[in-house]
């Protein structure tokens, strides 16, 4: 490029403030040295800089400085108190303003009026006939006072082709909106135009104005829809009928939805690993699980950070052993659609999410079993923030693959031994509202090799919700499986005392009589015995108590008869 020979000196811009406030500041920008230095080289500088500007861009107060190495800077005279380098250092009163304020004497209220993004592209629009203001503050800022633009009621917005623009444009528009509900706004898309394009882009490839228009009223008007303002998508009863008719789809049911998710959640010990197992391989093979529907083979995968991989080996090898006695030619499927991780150089109680990314990327998977939550993430269930920013990852992963997640979870440490419900999961109901389907899971105090299984959490109708369901764990010909054997009997609660330690039971053993048939002073007896209580109405009490926890039945006035042992004949 030719020298410019009206030189202004060099700015000293190390560790200068974003501004300078001041009267001078005219001065301390040496806006009047770069003002003639631009009219004076004009032809160069636009050619220099590629810049589409006609004669007419002379008009506004534009500088430009030599920076050298024969980079030229812009300098824009914003106002009398404000002058702008360009992408650099601002003097006297650099608060967001709107520019040039000169465009918009000369227009009519209906007359079109473009926003873009920063000076240059305002100077570029005008120049070329299509009016144009910027907020001086770069992208998604205004000025704090706009009533001047308040009576335009056509507005294009035309920000630059990436993310900052297209978030400054929305922001933008939204407060233009609010400003006047009455004004036809659009945001000009680039479609198809390269990262960065921008307005000075597009008439540089030779567009006009006209063409501008015509593009811009393509676009649909702003505020046509809530989603414009970040609202949800609503719709008419009928409309939102016929849009979704979807029907909703089982990949097991009662248990996990199509991209779905859910959680089998439980104490330490009590199985839930071997049920992530068994779920995995039921849903790779497509036969049920446990009692549950599995309408067809998945793809499945199950990522365990429970155990090293020798002793996961013998895991897989007897669950594998059992479904093979139970669906011999079912094998295959197994082998085409599960695949597991290894342990090999995974630092658990970590975030292993980007790992999982990467496997999911690898295959077309339905289904991924993660065993468990806590050791995949290292994540601090109980503090909400730490959960939100992992059930948000987790969510990511789920839309963006169109894979459902079964998480094993845990419960947290109690004492008391109580029916399942959603408090006792590790997240509480914050977890739980993020679930479609929650499975709890407990050991019993009858049997342990008895496990209650109970759908605790479920979004469709199904026969199980709320029910302890009795699952019995197969140890024998090194196999290792549930199976299901039905709804338990008795109250929830029954199941999980231990029958030495239960004091209905010790009552009932103590009740002296011939046979399984006693009287109300035989139970009275035993009641004094064993608990030291002797009046009548306590008496009737615990007579009731026991009829209704399923233990006795009332033959007649005075007279009961104790119920089968449930334990035996549930077992058998």
């Amino acid at each position: 490029m030719e020298k410019i020979e009206k030189r202004p000196p060099e700015l000293m811009n190390t560790r200068t403030p974003v501004f300078i406030r001041g009267n001078k500041a005219r001065e301390q920008a040496k806006y009047d040295e770069a003002r003639a230095v631009f009219l004076e080289h004009f032809d160069l500088i636009v050619k220099h800089e590629q810049l589409p500007w006609p004669e007419k861009a002379k008009e506004y107060g534009i500088g430009a400085r030599n920076k050298g190495d024969d980079e030229v800077q812009l300098i824009f005279e914003i106002d009398e108190d404000h002058y702008k380098f360009h992408k650099g250092q601002q003097f006297g009163n650099a608060d967001c303003k709107i520019y040039p304020m000169s465009v918009l004497p000369q227009l009519q209220t209906n007359s079109t009026l473009l926003v873009v993004e920063g000076e240059k592209d305002a100077i570029t629009a005008n120049s070329n006939g299509a009016p144009a203001i910027t907020f001086t503050s770069g992208a998604g800022a205004l000025p704090r006072d706009i009533s001047s633009i308040e009576k335009f009621t056509k507005l294009v917005i035309c920000y630059d082709n990436d993310e900052k623009g297209v978030e400054g444009a929305s922001k933008v528009a939204m407060e233009l909106y609010k400003q006047n509900k009455t004004r036809k706004i659009k945001i000009l898309k680039w479609n198809n135009k390269p990262d960065k394009y921008d307005i000075t882009d597009y008439f540089m490839d030779g567009y006009t104005a006209n063409d501008l228009y015509s593009y811009a009223d393509k676009m649909p008007v702003y505020g046509a829809s809530a989603a414009d303002f970040g609202g949800l998508n609503a719709y008419d009863p009928e409309t939102f009928i016929n849009r979704f008719q979807d029907e909703v789809v089982q990949i097991c049911e009662e248990i996990l939805l199509e991209n779905g998710t859910s959680s089998i959640s439980g104490q330490s010990n009590v199985g839930k690993s071997i049920l992530a197992l068994q779920f995995a391989m039921s849903v790779a093979m497509g036969v049920p699980f446990l009692t549950f529907h599995v309408p067809r083979p998945r793809k499945v995968l199950l990522v365990q950070f429970e155990m090293m991989d020798a002793h996961m080996k013998t895991r897989v090898d007897k669950c594998m052993a059992g479904m093979m006695a139970q669906y011999p030619h079912k094998i295959g499927l197994l082998r085409d659609n599960l695949l597991i991780t290894s342990m090999e150089n995974i630092e658990i109680f970590t975030d292993q999410y980007k790992a999982i990314e990467g496997n999911l990327m690898s295959g077309d998977f339905d289904v991924c079993v993660v065993d468990n939550l806590y050791s995949s993430s290292g994540t601090q269930l109980h503090k909400n923030d730490a959960l939100t920013q992992l059930m948000s990852r987790i969510d990511e992963l789920r839309k963006e693959y169109q894979c459902a997640f079964m998480m094993i979870s845990h419960h947290k440490k109690l004492e008391e031994k109580r029916p399942l419900e959603h408090s006792m999961v590790y997240g509480g109901s914050y977890f739980v509202n993020f679930l479609d389907n929650l499975v709890q899971v407990a050991n019993t105090g009858r049997h342990n090799q008895l496990k209650v299984f109970k759908i605790t959490k479920i979004r469709t109708e199904n026969e199980f919700h709320e029910v302890p369901l009795g699952i019995w764990l197969h140890t024998e010909d090194e196999q290792l499986y549930f199976q299901y054997r039905k709804p338990l009997p008795k109250n929830e609660a029954y199941w999980y005392t231990d029958p030495e330690e239960n004091t209905e039971e010790r009552v009932l053993n103590a009740v002296e009589s011939e046979g399984d048939n006693f009287s109300y002073m035989q139970f009275a007896d035993a009641l004094e015995k064993t608990l030291k209580i002797t009046s009548m109405k306590s008496v009737y009490k615990w007579l009731d108590k026991l009829e209704s926890m399923g233990y006795i039945t009332k033959i007649e006035r005075g007279h009961y008869v104790r119920c089968a042992n449930e334990l035996d004949a549930f077992l058998k």
